[in-house]
């Protein structure tokens, strides 16, 4: 299934010196699909991870600094792919963490 999803770059520093709120860098359209997902014990919590996979056409200037927004959702990049090195489409592994879990 194909969908529209915002990629978010991090926003300038706050004046006390923690992280800005997120601001979008670019919208696209994305084929999304779950890989796996875990639960994962820290500390007293129980935190439950799921890796997506998004598949895009080519974006010049992505990074794994950045966040992928789904409708509500927000998942941390942790991997950029060029499948061809042709530029044409990328293959984003992304993680979401539920701390509710």
């Amino acid at each position: 299934m194909t969908q529209e999803i915002t990629f978010l770059e991090p926003g300038p520093r706050n004046p006390d010196g923690s992280d800005g709120d997120p601001v979008p860098f670019a919208i696209s359209w994305a084929s999304v699909k779950s890989l796996f997902a875990q639960q994962i014990k820290e500390g007293q919590n129980v935190v439950k991870q799921v890796t997506h996979l998004v598949v895009i056409p080519y974006l010049e200037g992505l990074n794994e600094a950045m966040q992928v927004q789904v409708e509500s959702r927000v998942w941390q990049i942790v991997g950029i792919e060029d499948p061809d090195e042709r530029h044409v489409e990328l293959r984003v592994l992304c993680v979401e963490r539920d701390q509710n879990a």
